[in-house]
């Protein structure tokens, strides 16, 4: 919140809240107008209902095509170690193996032909094939999970 916005006060469980509201012109049709709606209203959903719609925006969901392969040859290296394994081509399992690689190590995911899907460290994502996926998918994912 910064100096001048409009605020709605509540009060719950003998608590004060406080949360900035944003004002929508009623009836406008234009872009800006129905974009600050959608995000008004995108605010007050909670994050399995965020996560739902999210889905359902993204290209390829619910229409049969997928974003992401059947399966991923996966690899961690840890100081003069590399572990391997094959994981499936889920945002969960993509994920699950990241949060599970350990901090300060490097990870790389490709596809079982060999070619690159995925590269980074600690966080920091340095290359990926799909980076719709990577901003708008994983990253939001992983940082929900408060992985990041």
């Amino acid at each position: 919140m910064e100096s001048g916005d409009i605020v709605k006060l509540t009060v719950s469980s003998g608590r004060l809240n406080v949360a900035k509201v944003e004002i929508v012109e009623a009836g406008s049709q234009d872009p800006a107008a129905v974009e600050a709606f959608v995000h008004a209203a995108v605010k007050t959903m909670g994050k399995n209902k965020q996560l739902a719609l999210a889905s359902r925006l993204l290209p390829g969901r619910g229409r049969g095509k997928r974003l992401l392969r059947e399966k991923y040859q996966a690899f961690v290296i840890r100081e003069q170690e590399i572990a391997s394994a094959v994981i499936d081509g889920s945002l969960s399992a993509i994920s699950t193996f990241i949060k599970n690689s350990g901090k300060g190590n490097i990870v790389t995911i490709h596809t079982m032909e060999g070619g690159p899907f995925l590269a980074g460290l600690s966080g920091i994502y340095l290359y990926c094939e799909d980076s719709l996926f990577l901003d708008r998918q994983l990253i939001p994912y992983l940082r929900s999970a408060a992985t990041l």
